[in-house]
């Protein structure tokens, strides 16, 4: 009979402290196993009430109390892992009784909590702060409208077309590619490229930085990597882009790497090799990087397709900068200028020749306002020369 007791108050103190739990936390991984917890301490304790009379219990009661106990430590170390383990008939009977749960304690355990992802660095159709829907129309390709060289838009059309037939490829026993990684300098149109696909391939669009998911409590990292995942198979089919991935997921040991990036890097390896497996809610995965070297090596072998973007070369440049300048007052020739700035912005990236033509317009409107006409301002020559590198602008000076 004493067993009987001890066990029923051990029941009653995991069923307890799983309530207790419910309502002091919200993340929906720790709401989950709490959920379970009840269900499995009350369950036991009923047990223990039935057999309270039995003769003979005691060594299957002190069985079951280890068997709880150690179920109960095995739950919440994976809860605060930010990982979702679904015991048998437990986790069918949480989410039966999830609507219960939640009048007890407000919030969620079976749909995650929102991640606010963030909005790109330049927002623009079909993209929303959350997952854009796909592009309102599919014959317009939004991958012309960028400079690029011809193989890398070749490349990426195929990707395309691969996205767009992934499950006609499935049935034929071919994978679409999964995992994508971008490479390139800082400023070469990586994010508007990701944009651009998404919208070709009529994917709901959702990017990720490295706000989104470190987290300074241990375990939340984790979790927010979970909820990210989820979230995007709610979007599906959908292109999750991660941007300035070495900063998400560095080498694990490396100078740049802590304990929270390490535990990013631990949640995401079973994700990636997750979304290889959902043929009914498809997500692909693309992850833009400066750096690949400094990926951790287990993220990066996932990585099968990896796609360079180039700085543009002269041509592009020259087409690059006449985009730009049409949008601004310009007193000259501006193909001619143009052509004659790519030839001195060798290097420059895409965003640091918009950065040239800004810099250009602010010295035009400087010169305006000193002459009393700020209103009637245009680009010169002389201003755009006036924002080269300093090592271009030594070269032009020795050729005057």
């Amino acid at each position: 009979m004493q067993e009987n007791l001890a066990s029923l108050l051990c029941y009653a103190g995991g069923w307890i402290t799983g309530l207790i739990f419910l309502r002091i936390d919200k993340r929906p991984a720790v709401r989950f196993h709490a959920m379970q917890s009840v269900v499995v301490f009350g369950a036991l304790t009923v047990l223990d009430i039935v057999f309270a009379g039995v003769v003979g219990t005691g060594l299957l009661l002190t069985a079951l109390d280890l068997v709880a106990t150690a179920l109960w430590v095995f739950l919440m170390v994976k809860a605060y892992q930010g990982q979702r383990y679904e015991l048998p008939v437990a986790a069918d009977i949480v989410k039966a009784l999830s609507g219960t749960f939640d009048k007890i304690a407000p919030g969620s355990a079976t749909e995650p909590e929102y991640v606010n992802v963030g909005a790109p660095a330049a927002p623009s159709p079909p993209v929303t702060t959350r997952a854009s829907a796909p592009a309102a129309n599919p014959a317009q390709s939004r991958l012309d409208a960028l400079a690029l060289p011809p193989e890398i838009v070749q490349r990426l059309r195929g990707l395309v077309q691969s996205w767009k037939q992934a499950e006609a490829l499935r049935q034929k026993g071919v994978d679409a590619p999964q995992r994508v990684l971008l490479l390139g300098a800082p400023g070469t149109g990586k994010t508007a490229i990701a944009q651009a696909l998404a919208a070709d391939a009529q994917l709901a669009f959702m990017p990720v930085n490295v706000s989104d998911v470190k987290s300074t409590y241990v375990g939340q990292s984790a979790n927010n990597v979970l909820q990210i995942f989820q979230q995007a198979s709610t979007q599906a089919p959908c292109l999750l882009f991660f941007d300035e991935f070495d900063s998400i997921a560095p080498e694990r040991g490396s100078p740049g790497a802590d304990m929270l990036t390490n535990e990013i890097v631990a949640a995401l390896i079973p994700e990636f090799d997750g979304v290889r497996s959902s043929s009914q809610s498809p997500v692909f995965v693309l992850a833009a990087t400066r750096a690949p070297q400094q990926l951790d090596r287990a993220i990066l072998s996932r990585f099968a397709l990896r796609i360079e973007v180039p700085l543009p070369d002269a041509q592009t440049r020259q087409r690059i900068l006449q985009t730009i300048l049409a949008k601004w007052p310009f007193e000259g020739d501006a193909a001619q200028i143009s052509a004659e700035l790519a030839g001195k912005t060798d290097g420059l990236s895409p965003r640091d020749l918009n950065s040239l033509v800004s810099r250009a317009m602010q010295a035009a409107q400087e010169r305006g306002g000193q002459a009393g006409q700020p209103a009637h301002i245009a680009i010169t020559r002389a201003d755009l020369l006036g924002q080269l590198p300093p090592a271009s602008a030594n070269a032009e000076a020795a050729s005057a």
